[in-house]
């Protein structure tokens, strides 16, 4: 109703909000099927993505009823190619796999504490360029910086991982002198 501008009391739902919905139910969707494709499959689509990526860019915050589609299907082909590589990945034990693992198994306490450990990077940034103290307070992360995503990512997942780290470990201590 909202799409053809016809008010219904108490209802407001938007392009945001039918866009959420049609996650949750293509998720559940997706949740029961397999879709393993063949690598060439899967390496067009991962092109096919970022091409558009290159090309069409949304927002959540500005969200309009002609992003819905585009941003379904992008995140449904960006969707199946992360499952399609995860597939290949679990087939082999090393330290990628087993941080992987280690961190899809945490990823709670990453989102829980990922925010503040950017605040940390925004600081070292602060102090190191002479910035004024107030661009602490940009969310989630200073712009137009290059590269510094890679810090960010560093501190925002590492940092919390540590932390989880270093809890077991002080966990398994405790547990032992019990």
């Amino acid at each position: 109703m909202s799409f053809w501008g016809i008010k219904v009391p108490f209802f407001d739902i938007q392009a945001r909000e039918f866009m959420a919905t049609a996650f949750f139910l293509i998720g559940h969707w997706f949740q029961k099927r397999c879709f393993i494709f063949a690598w060439k499959y899967v390496l067009i689509m991962a092109i096919l993505l970022l091409i558009v990526a290159q090309f069409w860019s949304s927002s959540v915050l500005y969200f309009s009823w002609e992003d819905v589609c585009p941003y379904i299907i992008c995140a449904i082909i960006g969707t199946l190619v992360i499952i399609n590589i995860s597939e290949r990945i679990k087939r082999y034990d090393n330290l990628v796999t087993r941080f992987l693992k280690y961190a899809g198994t945490h990823t709670f306490d990453i989102l829980t504490w990922h925010f503040l450990c950017f605040r940390i990077v925004t600081l070292i940034i602060i102090l190191l360029t002479n910035r004024p103290i107030d661009h602490l307070a940009y969310h989630p992360v200073l712009p137009n910086i290059p590269y510094l995503w890679i810090a960010y990512m560093c501190m925002g997942v590492g940092s919390p991982l540590l932390f989880v780290k270093i809890r077991e470990s002080l966990s398994a201590v405790v547990n032992v002198k019990s």
